[in-house]
């Protein structure tokens, strides 16, 4: 219950509110009562342990009473987990100081919009005497600058599964940054945290901390702020219920009852029993936050003095010294990493290099990409954050990277990194099939991107269909949202028409339900060497379309041929050009289990020109010793492509690439000219990517 000086505190005072706003207003900012209610329904013993620490924590409030004056400082080291997938998630540095810096602005009521602060609430506005600072040493000993940054796809879950690698929580306050969390309800959450009786104990103690979304991490976003308060015990000012339901009580006696504001900043609230309401509060949604109360300063440094959830020795010296806080440890060596926009090239194709150096600031770094033949420039020294490398010779190429500074050098080797291949492809299309009995040949052609580097990911399985070996993608017990990549060798279909690709899949499910069952396969195309990759119509295959066996709990192995299916794939004429890969990205669920793929084929019709030839291909005389005549007709004006290909797919010559109007046309094609030497070609035509093909023996 309040007390009565609230009412004289603020009784005909005139409230003008104005600032920064601190919520988008669809937004449903803070998730952590939702949170919370969700964990008390599945361990209702967490309700009574709440309820006793929060009398607790009266008791320690109680016993301050009167100590204000020899109040210490109490500073908390801090380590951020960025979670990221892209650059944009992948937050600098800088941001994450700035973000500290509003932390500890806010907190010491340094913020210089106190000044807005309305009358009466500025007389009970806190210095909270709390304080944050990155850690300088990790639980290792090493030295850091308190950010640890993790790929991973659970970037994109944004829940309790997304917390990962969190140091011990009685020496760091973990904060992870995700791309998302789900709202139970419309807009969009922007962090959350658990309160300290609701992570006492395991399992939830390894979740204690706080999460938010990466766009907040920045000196502007007041989010952290917030969220503290929750991980230091607060409750938003109208209680643990819904906003602006019904008047609510925080337990705190300085606050006044309220329904809260969302994204809004009144002048004036006397809705709960004709007390003016803190607004301007921290732990409310207003758009014009800028304070801690007195009372929610003595709850908040209460909750640092208690050993529940080990808060009481985050603050301590001896936890200071073994962080690196106080005294505050030095700069750190570089950590060396680097990313490329692409893995596979052709041959004269560029890659750029992207430094992700961490920890460090580097003041020299090096690239090494290959030999001089090979790549050019074969080594880089150049200070600039990224650089690019052209690969002029067919290969797999790994890439080194080094980092040094005054206080030392780290170095990275990635092997198979760079995949280089000729113009056309290294199989010829038509025929080709992968049945993965040899498994060198697999691991030899095929590439497997395993984006989270964890242990489930593609590989070679000891059963197939009516064979021996199959591919696999171990789902099993998988964490939802990780991707894995599964990508063929280059093919040839430049002379390949009406191009289909068929293969056996068999695949099972954890899920309980139809709606539970979200794992997906993708089959995708490039035809540009990896510079972008389209997926292929009819390739999309999800949750019971591509759990044909069902649900099965236990570690799924088909064993028998009926436990698989076949999928056909009519392949689009932008995919049967001299240089095509095609890769199967599959996306676990929130319960998957193994995929089994089987005995690919691409398959289509060569030389036939009864088919498609509506465009009168004709070539004469065939076979030829020196000269032929290629004639066709066009009914429309149309775009034209005539091109002569070898047995192994290689173009070898353009005759024809333009607009033509309607109308009969011949070119001729010279052995001594086209530089061609005695055997069997292809000429293909593509008129407005309609392709008909047909054959040319060149003989003595």
């Amino acid at each position: 219950m309040k007390t009565n000086l609230l009412k004289s505190l603020f009784a005909g005072a005139l409230i003008s509110l104005s600032g920064t706003t601190m919520y988008a207003q669809s937004a449903s900012p803070c998730n952590t009562s939702e949170a919370e209610q969700k964990i008390f329904a599945k361990y209702p013993e967490l309700i009574k342990q709440t309820a006793d620490y929060e009398a607790q924590l009266q008791q320690l409030i109680q016993a301050r009473k009167g100590m204000k004056a020899a109040e210490q400082v109490y500073t908390i080291p801090v380590v951020f987990h960025v979670i990221y997938v892209n650059t944009a998630q992948n937050v600098s540095d800088a941001n994450i100081n700035a973000l500290i810096n509003r932390l500890n602005l806010d907190f010491r009521k340094n913020n210089s919009d106190t000044t807005l602060i309305a009358n009466g609430f500025n007389a009970i506005a806190a210095d909270s005497k709390i304080e944050f600072a990155l850690a300088k040493i990790d639980p290792n000993g090493n030295c850091t600058n308190g950010i640890d940054r993790i790929y991973s796809h659970k970037t994109y879950l944004g829940s309790d599964e997304s917390k990962l690698n969190p140091w011990p929580r009685d020496k760091y306050f973990n904060v992870w940054v995700v791309d998302n969390i789900p709202s139970d309800g419309a807009g969009t959450t922007l962090g959350y945290a658990y309160k300290p009786a609701t992570v006492q104990y395991a399992p939830m103690s390894n979740f204690d901390g706080i999460i938010m979304i990466y766009n907040q991490v920045n000196g502007n976003s007041r989010t952290l702020t917030h969220e503290v308060g929750h991980w230091l015990s607060l409750s938003h000012t109208w209680g643990d219920g819904e906003i602006n339901v019904a008047c609510g009580d925080d337990g705190v006696t300085d606050t006044p009852e309220t329904k809260g504001h969302f994204s809004t900043c009144p002048a004036s609230d006397t809705t709960c029993g004709g007390i003016q309401q803190n607004i301007n509060n921290y732990m409310d949604y207003s758009s014009c936050v800028y304070m801690y109360t007195f009372g929610q300063k003595d709850k908040m440094r209460a909750a640092l003095e208690s050993s529940v959830a080990e808060r009481n020795n985050l603050w301590s010296a001896a936890n200071l010294a073994a962080t690196g806080v106080s005294p505050v440890g030095g700069p750190c060596a570089p950590k060396a990493d680097f990313s490329a926009n692409r893995s596979i090239v052709c041959v004269g194709g560029t890659v750029t290099f992207t430094k992700q150096i961490t920890n460090g600031t580097a003041t020299s770094t090096k690239f090494y990409f290959g030999s001089p033949s090979d790549v050019n420039p074969a080594t880089s020294t150049s200070t600039a954050s990224t650089v690019t490398a052209t690969y002029n010779t067919p290969g797999v190429y790994p890439v080194s990277f080094v980092a040094t500074n005054a206080q030392g050098t780290d170095s990275i080797y990635k092997t198979s990194y760079i995949t280089v291949t000729n113009a056309y492809g290294d199989f010829q299309g038509n025929g080709y099939q992968e049945s993965f009995e040899n498994e060198n040949s697999f691991w030899y052609n095929w590439r497997v991107n395993n984006m989270d580097q964890n242990p489930n990911t593609f590989g070679i399985a000891n059963v197939g269909y009516n064979s021996s070996k199959s591919a696999v993608m171990e789902g099993y017990n998988n964490y939802f949202e990780d991707v894995d990549e599964l990508i063929s060798p280059a093919l040839n279909l430049a002379f390949v028409n009406s191009a289909v690709m068929t293969f056996q899949y068999s695949a099972a499910s954890r899920a309980t339900s139809a709606a539970e069952a979200n794992e997906a396969l993708k089959v995708y195309y490039t035809a540009n060497c990896g510079q972008t990759w389209t997926i292929l119509g009819g390739g999309t295959m999800t949750g019971t379309n591509l759990a044909n066996f069902g649900f099965y709990n236990g570690y799924y192995v088909p064993s028998a041929a009926s436990m698989w299916n076949t999928k056909t794939i009519n392949l689009p004429v932008a995919a049967c050009v001299q240089n095509v890969r095609f890769k199967f990205v599959y996306e676990t669920g929130e319960a998957s289990n193994n995929l089994y793929i089987d005995n690919i084929n691409i398959t289509g019709a060569v030389g036939v020109e009864e088919n498609l030839n509506s465009f009168a291909l004709n070539v004469y005389p065939n076979p030829s010793n020196q000269m032929s005549t290629i004639s066709y007709r066009l009914t429309e004006k149309s775009a034209v492509k005539l091109e002569v290909y070898d047995v192994l797919g290689k173009k070898v010559a353009d005759l024809a690439n333009a607009n033509q109007s309607e109308g009969s046309y011949s070119v001729e094609v010279s052995k001594a000219n086209n530089n061609l030497k005695n055997g069997i070609y292809f000429i293909r035509l593509s008129v407005n990517n309609a392709v008909t093909t047909t054959k040319l023996v060149i003989s003595e």
